[in-house]
């Protein structure tokens, strides 16, 4: 295509500046959902055992999918946790593995 520099630049910026759109809000919704899981963990899982024992386990998002679905199993209520408040709850337990491991950088 017939595009001039001065073209190319204003391309390049403003894909730029659209990808930190995306990002911020992709943050902000990842934010949402920690919140929302930390709310589902502390009024669902606290009733089988303390939380104390989140943090200080250091889990994988695939391990903590596991430990999540097996205590959802061991609830023996089909529907204990909607998909949303499971995925908001792995989103938690993740975070607290990752700001763990940021910190110890």
């Amino acid at each position: 295509p017939n595009i001039s520099e001065s073209q190319g630049k204003q391309i390049v910026n403003y894909l730029i500046i659209q990808q930190k759109r995306r990002e911020k809000l992709a943050a902000e919704a990842s934010g949402a959902s920690v919140k929302i899981g930390r709310n589902m963990v502390e009024q669902k899982c606290s009733f089988c055992h303390g939380l104390d024992r989140l943090y200080m386990v250091n889990k994988t998002r695939e391990e903590w999918v596991r430990t999540v679905e097996n205590m959802i199993g061991y609830s023996e209520q089909a529907d204990f946790l909607s998909p949303h408040e499971k995925e908001a709850v792995i989103e938690f337990l993740s975070s607290l593995s990752s700001s763990r491991s940021e910190g110890a950088k």
